[in-house]
């Protein structure tokens, strides 16, 4: 009887889990080494406008069923980009971006980036 209960338990819990991804993503953004930092503006559900230093990571959750539009900004550079988009990211928990001095990257595992976009 025992063994039932950690059964049932564990089923909870990996439920739980799979519907807390079903209903939000995270987004990473580590910022190379770029002198003075970046300026990111997303706009989706109140906004995020703010400053993010170099050789930082910064985390952001967003509901998993919208997409999430930015706008970077560096020494008078910008890229504007889809940091999550459903239709594309959909099944990824979590997406991370790095914000280097030729562009941006993104990643689902941490590793093995993508060039997505390139400053303007």
């Amino acid at each position: 009887m025992l063994a039932l209960n950690y059964v049932v338990i564990l089923f909870a819990l990996t439920l739980s889990y799979g519907l807390c991804d079903a209903f939000s993503v995270t987004i990473n953004i580590h910022v190379d080494n770029l002198s003075g930092g970046i300026m990111l503006t997303c706009l989706s559900r109140g906004g995020i406008i703010g400053h993010l230093d170099p050789q930082k990571l910064y985390h952001f959750t967003y509901p998993a069923d919208q997409s999430e539009s930015c706008n970077v900004n560096w020494h008078g550079l910008q890229a504007q980009f889809i940091a999550y988009d459903p239709k594309n990211d959909q099944g990824h928990p979590i997406i991370y971006w790095n914000v280097e001095k030729d562009g941006l990257y993104q990643s689902y595992e941490n590793k093995n980036f993508v060039k997505k976009v390139g400053w303007s």
